[in-house]
């Protein structure tokens, strides 16, 4: 774990850490992926200025956050602030980071305010362990002089089959049609392949932590196997190859110009920057479904340290990164293009049309189930989705594979092994 100060930190429980000059700081830790223009104009400039605040940053490693809070909470560094995703909260729970129950200061909020989904991301067996502060979801992100030159248009919501025939239509020589990560390890896969199971109307998981059951059926299996089966060898708009592909992968074939669509988010802006054409010609869709809509919620969440030893300035920032007035300045950023957690603030902060449509997924958007998902993905779902691209398993015989090895893989979770 390094730090970068923006100011020096000693801190006094009271009335918060304060340096030399009086000047009261908080902790904040966060991953360093987090862009620095962010920080400064955003976390420091529209919601820490106000209070007097400087913000003093813990920066770690994102591949190893929970263990690096946990160390540094064991060693006395305890952080006034966690800044990471909602779908992080178990596995730093996991870890022994103590992080402080948020359900009574969020009654002081007018909850209608903010979109439902900000509120039940954080919330573990009716504890509410963090507050969203950005947010985005899942579309079919696509090249839409490709799909007009094609003669294509996406529709308002569609089914597999209806999205394949727009998947093929995008193929040419040198330009695959449609693609996702499918390459064991990669961690957004997840988000691709839970809404097309939730569009089955099934969960991934029933029950909560230590009980764990399979929350979806043989059948609903199959119909999203058969989805990446048909992408691959029925619709042909994705090369066999795509089982070793992961977001690296994606990301450059379709800013490159070499992919026309596949399911991204907002970050996809940032990805095409370098890219004119791809850049110009973005457009976004829903994801296709399999009989109700559905995408992938996320958001960046700041948690309270439980021992804080600036509890009540925490909650201070934490009010004002929520507010309209900080909320406006997310959603009118398009170089870390995000979303707001305020549904009204989208609605009228918003200028960019892809953004727009993004926004407009939201509503779709299912909370993930909150269980590690990468044990399930790596050893049952992705070797799945490998088997019938390659075409080395039937659809049947992979689902059931699927369910077998899904539910080792639970039982381990399940035990905390």
């Amino acid at each position: 774990m390094t730090t970068a100060a923006l100011a020096a930190c000693a801190p006094t429980p009271s009335s918060g850490s304060t340096s030399g000059s009086g000047t009261k700081t908080l902790n904040l830790m966060l991953a360093s992926w987090v862009d620095a223009s962010f920080i400064r104009d955003v976390m420091q400039k529209s919601a820490a200025d106000p209070l007097g605040v400087k913000l003093n940053l813990m920066t770690v490693d994102d591949g190893t956050y929970p263990a690096q809070a946990a160390a540094a909470q064991k060693s006395g560094q305890v952080p006034d602030l966690i800044f990471w995703t909602a779908q992080g909260i178990p596995s730093l729970q996991a870890a022994g980071v103590k992080l402080a129950d948020l359900t009574s200061y969020a009654k002081t909020e007018n909850q209608s305010d903010f979109y439902a989904q900000n509120y039940k991301a954080s919330t573990i067996d009716g504890k509410l362990y963090g507050l969203g502060f950005r947010c985005n979801t899942r579309g079919l992100v696509y090249r839409k002089d490709i799909a007009e030159a094609a003669g294509l248009t996406a529709p308002e919501s569609w089914t597999f089959d209806e999205f394949g025939k727009f998947a093929t239509g995008l193929n040419s020589s040198s330009v695959n049609g449609f693609a996702f990560e499918a390459k064991v390890g990669d961690g957004r896969a997840s988000s691709n392949f839970l809404p097309l199971l939730w569009s089955t109307g099934a969960p991934l998981v029933t029950g909560g932590a230590g009980s764990f059951t399979i929350g979806f059926s043989d059948e609903q299996a199959q119909k999203v196997l058969q989805f990446y089966y048909d992408a691959v060898n029925t619709w042909k708009s994705t090369p066999k190859d795509v089982a070793n592909w992961g977001y690296q992968e994606t990301d450059s074939k379709f800013a490159k110009g070499t992919l026309a669509s596949y399911s991204a988010g907002p970050f996809v802006f940032a990805n095409v920057e370098q890219y004119p054409d791809t850049k110009k010609n973005l457009a976004v869709a829903p994801l296709p479904n399999a009989g109700t809509p559905a995408s992938f919620w996320e958001e960046h969440t700041l948690m309270i340290h439980q021992d804080a030893p600036n509890r009540d300035l925490a909650e201070q920032f934490l009010k004002n990164m929520r507010s309209v007035k900080t909320q406006t300045v997310i959603a009118g950023r398009e170089g870390d293009a995000q979303l707001s957690v305020r549904p009204q603030v989208n609605a009228s902060a918003i200028t960019n049309d892809v953004l727009k449509g993004f926004a407009k997924i939201l509503d779709t958007a299912v909370v993930p189930e909150p269980i590690n998902i990468a044990p399930l993905m790596n050893n049952a779902i992705l070797p799945a989705i490998e088997s019938v691209c390659l075409g080395s398993a039937s659809v049947q015989a992979a689902a059931g594979t699927l369910r077998t090895n899904f539910q080792k893989a639970l039982d381990q979770i399940n035990h905390g092994s």
